[in-house]
C-alpha cells in the first residue's frame, strides 16, 4: 500500500476524506460524526485498494472509475426524475434536500462526497487518460451534470470540499509549471 501514497489521484481522494476527519473537530456530537465518517470511509478505502494494488492495470482502474461515474449518473437521473415527478419543481428549495435524501435513501453529505469523487474521476479521465475527443467531452459533460446535481442537492460540505480541492489543484499546477520553466 506504500505505492498508493505516491499516487496523486489517491492523495486527492484521501484529501477529501481527511477534510471530513478535520470536520470532526467542529462537531458537537462526536458519536454521530464518527458514524458519518465511517460511511465516508469508502472515499479513502476504495482508492487505497485501487492505487495500492499491483494486480490492477491502469485500464482496469479506469474501468472501475467509469463504472462509479455511471452509477453516480444513474443515481442523479433517478433522483431528478423522482424529484420532478413527485416533488414538482427543483426551484422550490423548501425541503428539497430532505426529499432527495429520501429518494436516494442516503444523506446528502454522503451522496455529495460520492458526487465529488465522481466529478474528480470524470475530470481525471477527461484530462489524463488517452481517449478520443468524443469520450473526453462525455466525461467533461458528466462532471458538469454531476456537479450541477451537487448544487441542487445543497451539500455544502461537498461544495466546500470541491472548492478546496480545486484550490489545491491550482496551486499544484502552478508549482509544476514553474518547475518546468526552470528545467527548460
Amino acid at each position: 500500500f506504500r505505492k498508493a501514497f505516491i499516487n496523486k489521484l489517491f492523495l486527492l481522494f484521501f484529501g477529501v476524506f481527511l477534510i471530513q476527519v478535520v470536520g470532526l473537530l467542529y462537531t458537537s456530537n462526536m458519536q454521530e460524526g464518527l458514524v458519518r465518517l465511517e460511511a465516508k470511509a469508502a472515499l479513502a478505502i476504495i482508492p487505497l485498494i485501487l492505487a495500492g494494488s499491483d494486480k490492477l492495470k491502469r485500464q482496469h482502474i479506469n474501468l472501475v472509475l467509469t463504472s462509479f461515474i455511471v452509477a453516480c449518473l444513474l443515481m442523479t437521473g433517478i433522483a431528478l426524475y423522482r424529484v420532478l415527478s413527485g416533488y414538482g419543481d427543483i426551484r422550490n428549495d423548501i425541503g428539497l434536500t430532505e426529499y432527495i435524501d429520501e429518494v436516494l435513501q442516503l444523506h446528502h453529505a454522503y451522496s455529495g462526497m460520492y458526487l465529488i469523487f465522481a466529478v474528480a474521476a470524470s475530470l481525471y479521465l477527461a484530462i489524463k487518460v488517452d481517449l478520443s475527443r468524443i469520450w473526453k467531452v462525455v466525461f467533461v459533460l458528466a462532471a458538469v451534470v454531476l456537479y450541477a446535481f451537487l448544487i441542487i442537492l445543497a451539500a455544502r460540505t461537498a461544495v466546500f470540499a470541491s472548492f478546496f480541492l480545486f484550490f489545491l489543484f491550482v496551486i499544484y499546477a502552478l508549482i509544476v509549471s514553474k518547475k518546468k520553466k526552470y528545467l527548460v
